[in-house]
């Protein structure tokens, strides 16, 4: 986890992103949050976040507990998130009002981080 938590400190945004499973993150994803605890008091605060779920239906959860995390650690969210609706493996690039909803977070992110000041390593405008 040291490695991780380097990586998000340096970190000027964060994209949490996971399928939803019966309603909510993976273990894997829970796993992650959950060792983030030592670094809830405020060592991610005004880091720019951003969340995408991705199920079959009944998702709406995983974005709000997505979101939640992000908000618990003091982040600031400029977007709603992304719900994507998909089945299949690759069936989500079906789902034009997720790429849609995606490149909007994309562009609000960099819009964040151009209001900040801050550096936005590696991070392009996302093509309309």
């Amino acid at each position: 986890m040291q490695e991780i938590y380097r990586k998000l400190f340096e970190a000027d945004a964060i994209v949490l992103a996971s399928p939803s499973y019966f309603g909510s993150v993976t273990a894997q994803m829970k796993t992650f949050m959950d060792r983030t605890w030592p670094l809830r008091n405020g060592r991610l605060k005004d880091k720019i976040g951003g969340s995408i779920a991705v199920g079959r239906r009944y998702i709406e959860n995983t974005l709000v507990t997505l979101n939640t995390f992000l908000l618990r650690h003091r982040l600031i969210i400029g977007h709603r998130g992304v719900l994507g609706y998909a089945f299949e493996k690759g069936e989500i690039i079906k789902d034009l009002e997720a790429i849609k909803m995606a490149h909007e977070l994309g562009e609000r992110m960099l819009e964040l981080l151009q209001k900040f000041n801050r550096k936005s390593k590696g991070f392009k405008k996302p093509k309309k």
